[in-house]
């Protein structure tokens, strides 16, 4: 069984089948851990690819707290590191996201933000 949730944006499809915990991480008691996420990426030739994420190492927690697709969110994370951590922290975030790959021309499609340690 399957439902689907719209929101503004986006949709969610929930499969209600429910399965034993396969991997290191370690469920909290009141939220629900993600441990693997598909993505379709469109790439600017209009192609796409399939990626499957997979946050599941042996520690138990992947420390990810954080992602942004675009500008704007990870903007809002330079200032919340800048309110944080400071300048620097947030400027060296910015700098980031703006990099482009030599091997690609590419900048990152998405950004990935782990917890401190």
């Amino acid at each position: 069984m399957s439902t689907s949730e719209k929101l503004p944006g986006f949709e969610l499809n929930y499969h209600d089948e429910f399965a034993a915990n396969d991997s290191s991480l370690i469920p909290r008691a009141d939220r629900t851990v993600c441990a693997k996420i598909q993505a379709t990426m469109i790439y600017p030739n209009n192609k796409t690819c399939k990626v499957d994420f997979d946050f599941d190492h042996d520690k138990g927690d992947s420390r990810l707290a954080v992602m942004a697709m675009d500008d704007w969110g990870a903007e809002l994370i330079a200032d919340a590191y800048r309110y944080r951590y400071g300048e620097k922290a947030a400027q060296d975030l910015l700098a980031h996201w703006h990099k482009r790959y030599p091997e690609t021309g590419r900048k990152a499609g998405f950004l990935f933000l782990r917890k401190p340690e």
